[in-house]
């Protein structure tokens, strides 16, 4: 597992292209995600926990709280309930 380069997330001012529901339950839609793009969901220490290249992401093995998507050069904080 990878840790998240947290300055790259404090530096970027970047508006997600993509769409998606801040607050999530077992599964998290990615709405206008480019075919084939890598995500990657980070827990809040920083830890990879999911990575994956689909726009419909299981998240129900994740524990509640604050996680990290990144997805191209787009970065967006959810909340897992």
């Amino acid at each position: 597992s990878t840790l998240f380069p947290y300055t790259t997330l404090f530096r970027s001012r970047s508006i997600a292209v993509f769409q998606m529901n801040k607050v999530v339950g077992d599964n998290l839609d990615i709405d206008g995600l480019t075919a084939g793009a890598q995500v990657i969901i980070y827990d809040a220490s920083g830890k990879d926990v999911i990575t994956t290249s689909g726009s419909n992401i299981n998240v129900s093995g994740l524990r509640p709280g604050m996680y990290i998507l990144k997805a191209g050069n787009q970065i967006v904080k959810f909340v897992k309930q």
